[in-house]
């Protein structure tokens, strides 16, 4: 779960903004607040929902949560500059470093990571271990020296054999060899990003692995949906795939990916060696009950979106032991707002005081902006200053805001920040 993820000088984000989960003390919903052993004292909020006008910045906050996962999971690319986006619109900035630090949880121990970087290199990265007392270091490295916490001549020299523009969380993933406790511990930060999805507004394509699988008992509650639809057909594909072969080798036993041919939604997943493919397909209920399947390029978006992305991700959230984080740009995209509510529900309805999974989404849907469904502290605001800088604010940090309060009037009047300024006349005499 992450606990709070702060980032400055990323687009149009300058000066360093944080956003925390942890749980204030409002009652509401106390019994869906996931709890932390004493030692942290903390209760962790597993949604949250972020508006904000147009171009206000709320992709960004997404987007640079993603970077800092390109960071240090694969593919690296030692040959090549590190993509660096800074807040162009001050001229320190543009010669200032990017700085991401997260502290995150995993196996009920919380860490804190920090990573900073220009074009060229990695100019400070580190990990520690945070207990009740002082921080435990596990390694950092900066411009001036390279450190491992404990005595590991292993880590040490590891550390100091990565490249400039490479972080040590991503070249440990390169590096199969058996680790010391040193080794192991800074793994845990792939561990955890490897459970973090961020999907954005250019995600429409993207389909998660092993689709099928997380749509398994379709049939049970697809017709639920209210959007036409009553199952999922699979059928196996027989062509030869040895001419995708330069995609499917990458798939490890298990994984799946996926490609659009003639209209036709084709899932490759290897299994026991070999790449096996198959065609899936939405069914629909016709006016005289059969069952008619439909090309995936003849659904709506909204349904592919649905379908394809939203069920599938929302379903493992839901389950039992999950500890998986979804943010999701734009999420009521394609979606109508009673159905946006449904999937919310749902999720939150799976969620007690030992769940570890979280969902994080952008959006501009102001009916999904109510005390009924959030707390104060899972409402935020982002807002660009005239400056252009973006800035993200939690309607908890405003006094006086009763759960009986009409918060949409109150966001519309302009109390919280984050909706747009226009003028009258905005196309003039243009049209």
């Amino acid at each position: 779960m992450i606990v709070e993820f702060s980032v400055e000088n990323f687009k149009s984000i300058n000066e360093r903004q944080s956003f925390n989960m942890s749980a204030t003390r409002e009652q509401k919903f106390g019994e869906r607040i996931p709890r932390f052993r004493p030692v942290y004292r903390m209760r962790l909020s597993p949604v949250a929902s972020i508006y904000g006008a147009n171009a206000s910045g709320k992709t960004n906050f997404v987007r640079a949560l993603a970077h800092m996962k390109s960071l240090v999971m694969p593919p690296a690319h030692p040959d090549k500059a590190i993509p660096f986006h800074p807040f162009k619109l001050d001229a320190n900035s543009r010669k200032s470093d990017s700085g991401f630090e997260l502290y995150f949880m995993w196996d009920e121990v919380m860490y804190r990571y920090i990573i900073s970087h220009n074009r060229e290199r990695i100019s400070n990265e580190g990990l520690w271990k945070v207990t009740s007392g002082n921080d435990q270091l596990i390694f950092s490295r900066n411009d001036e020296a390279r450190e491992v916490g404990g005595e590991s001549s292993l880590a040490s020299t590891l550390l100091d054999g990565v490249a400039d523009n490479i972080s040590f969380v991503r070249f440990l993933q390169d590096w199969t060899g058996k680790g010391d406790s040193i080794i192991e511990t800074t793994r845990i930060v792939s561990y955890w990003f490897s459970n973090l999805t961020v999907l954005g507004t250019d995600s429409g394509n993207h389909m998660i692995q092993n689709f099928t699988d997380a749509l398994a008992g379709a049939t049970d509650w697809l017709p639920r949906l209210g959007a036409g639809l009553d199952g999922i057909e699979v059928k196996p594909v027989n062509d030869d795939v040895s001419a995708l072969s330069a995609f499917t080798d990458r798939l490890a036993e298990g994984e799946s990916m996926f490609a659009s041919r003639d209209g036709q939604l084709i899932e490759f997943k290897r299994v026991d060696g070999e790449i096996k493919a198959t065609e899936v397909a939405l069914t629909h209920t016709t006016d005289t009950g059969e069952s008619v399947a439909l090309d995936w390029s003849e659904e709506s978006d909204g349904t592919r979106h649905l379908v394809g992305l939203l069920l599938p991700m929302f379903k493992e959230l839901g389950k039992p032991g999950s500890n998986r984080v979804v943010v999701i740009d734009e999420f009521d995209r394609s979606l109508h707002t009673h159905l946006a509510i449904s999937l919310i529900s749902s999720f939150l309805n799976s969620v007690t005081e030992e769940s570890r999974s979280q969902l994080i989404l952008t959006t501009h849907d102001l009916m999904l902006m109510d005390f009924s469904i959030f707390r104060k502290d899972e409402i935020w605001v982002v807002e660009k200053d005239e400056t252009g800088q973006s800035a993200i604010i939690a309607l908890s940090e405003y006094d006086g805001l009763r759960n009986d309060k009409d918060v949409r009037k109150s966001y519309m009047e302009g109390r919280f920040g984050g909706i747009p300024i226009i003028q009258d006349d905005v196309l003039g005499s243009s049209i």
